[in-house]
């Protein structure tokens, strides 16, 4: 089994790109740009947005030689969470299930998941209008 993830802005490191280069060099141009991510602490960078996993999940395929990974994990959905409220946080992560739904579709992945504590959460916690959807 194969699984990556993604949602932290990461860099390169076989170009020696930092995160904040890599946004800058690699990212920007493609039109992922930095206020597209929340930031936590001033040290991690956290986006839900579908370009980026898109961009991700590529990069992932080619550095692994493959075609289709068995689970694409949604790293750390918490910090989008904290900064975005419940509302935004909820809708972005309905647009990326939908990201997700066209991967499968197309056999870049097989599954998708979050971590175990944001799907509990958003089961216990969700608004009850998103929640009952």
């Amino acid at each position: 089994m194969v699984s990556t993830k993604a949602g932290l802005l990461f860099g390169d490191i076989t170009k020696k790109l930092r995160p904040a280069l890599f946004l800058e060099q690699i990212l920007a141009p493609k039109g992922i740009t930095e206020e597209m991510f929340q930031t936590l602490d001033g040290g991690l960078y956290h986006t839900l947005n579908p370009a980026f996993f898109e961009e991700a999940l590529s990069i992932s395929l080619q550095n692994l030689g493959i075609e289709t990974v068995d689970v694409h994990y949604i790293h750390i959905p918490e910090i989008s969470r904290i900064k975005l409220g419940e509302t935004e946080f909820y809708r972005q992560m309905k647009e990326l299930f939908a990201w997700y739904e066209e991967k499968v579709a197309e056999k870049k992945a097989a599954a998708a998941a979050a971590k175990a504590e944001a799907e509990a959460a958003a089961t216990e916690e969700a608004p009850a209008e998103e929640a009952a959807e």
